[in-house]
């Protein structure tokens, strides 16, 4: 499972989702659902969703960083407003 495919992602929103998917997490781990495709679900979720959501007043760190330019010599913080 990860998180990490986009720099957006949340830690905080994919460990409740994690914690929303108990229930089913046990289900599968007694064998009443199969483990495989309760899993599978879970990374689409994590996948999808679990994105921060992007802020202008204060950028996160992953919307100063993506705008820097390649040479990390200038920032462009009107790109991080903007995404």
């Amino acid at each position: 499972m990860s998180c990490w495919a986009a720099p957006d992602r949340s830690l905080v929103k994919a460990a409740q989702t994690v914690r929303s998917y108990v229930p089913l997490l046990a289900s599968a781990f007694a064998g009443v659902l199969p483990l495989v495709r309760v899993l599978e679900h879970l990374c689409r979720t994590v996948g999808f969703g679990c994105r921060m959501n992007p802020r202008k007043k204060a950028p996160n760190t992953y919307q100063l960083l993506l705008a820097l330019d390649p040479a990390g010599l200038t920032d462009n913080l009107d790109l991080a407003y903007a995404a």
